[in-house]
């Protein structure tokens, strides 16, 4: 919830001092969060096979990733102007 706040928080920043507010905020709370993540994740790589589990973590999270931005690069080729956008997602009500 504290990391969601920080997202929204950016919305509504109108000042440079206040941008700086919410995004330190949205760091610290970032980092919060990812102790008690990262921590359990860690014990969970105690129990099994320590080398395996990291290793098989890091490459689900790069194959992912590989994968998302492959698909991102194609969608954004393919739309030459935003107002191509209806074209992908005809449900969407854009267009002429």
């Amino acid at each position: 919830i504290m990391h969601t706040l920080g997202w929204v928080g950016r919305i509504f920043a109108d000042s440079i001092f206040l941008a700086f507010l919410v995004d330190s905020y949205k760091k610290i709370a970032f980092r919060l969060l990812s102790v008690p993540w990262t921590t359990y994740t860690y014990d969970i790589a105690k129990k099994q096979d320590y080398f395996r589990f990291i290793v098989s973590r890091e490459i689900t999270f790069n194959i992912s990733r590989i994968i998302f931005f492959e698909y991102a690069y194609i969608l954004l080729s393919y739309v030459k102007s935003p107002n191509h956008i209806y074209q992908l997602f005809p449900r969407l009500d854009i267009g002429e």
